[in-house]
């Protein structure tokens, strides 16, 4: 299997929610003649990523987050424990974190990414659907492309 999984999770009709899944399709196009890379936009979440991110050795995830402390559209480039999971907030073992998943994995014998890199993109709060993102971050789309290219990509030649 690929050596690294680029991950982009989001519904794309919530509006900027699904700025991960967007990213990762046009990270598709950039990526397609690399073989060491596989890039999933998904709406996947939980548990039912465990068998989209076990056989890699590096994962790199593109999704919104909504924190409140930081200006909408600023893109985090996160650790994995930079991610809380919010145990109350749980409603099953679908809801686990992916932090939690991680771990899941390695205690039933699959090999799961090593190294896991995380871009967090600062979004408002999501909850009507909404076809498209936000002005700000469809401005922004370009310079997110770059900087994950940039930072996890340099050797490419594009």
């Amino acid at each position: 299997m690929s050596r690294s999984l680029v991950l982009g999770l989001g519904n794309p009709i919530l509006g900027d929610d699904g700025i991960g899944f967007r990213l990762a399709e046009i990270l598709d196009e950039y990526l397609c003649s690399n073989t060491d890379v596989d890039v999933l936009p998904t709406s996947l979440a939980g548990i039912r990523l465990l068998d989209e991110i076990s056989g890699y050795e590096r994962l790199i995830v593109l999704d919104s987050i909504t924190t409140g402390s930081k200006p909408t559209g600023t893109m985090q480039k996160l650790d994995i424990d930079d991610i809380s999971s919010n145990v109350s907030s749980r409603l099953s073992i679908h809801h686990l974190s992916l932090k939690e998943i991680l771990n899941l994995g390695r205690k039933y014998g699959l090999r799961m990414p090593e190294k896991v890199i995380i871009y967090a993109i600062e979004i408002e709060y999501q909850t009507m659907v909404r076809d498209g993102f936000s002005s700000y971050i469809n401005s922004h789309i370009n310079s997110y492309i770059e900087t994950v290219l940039h930072n996890e990509f340099s050797d490419e030649k594009f």
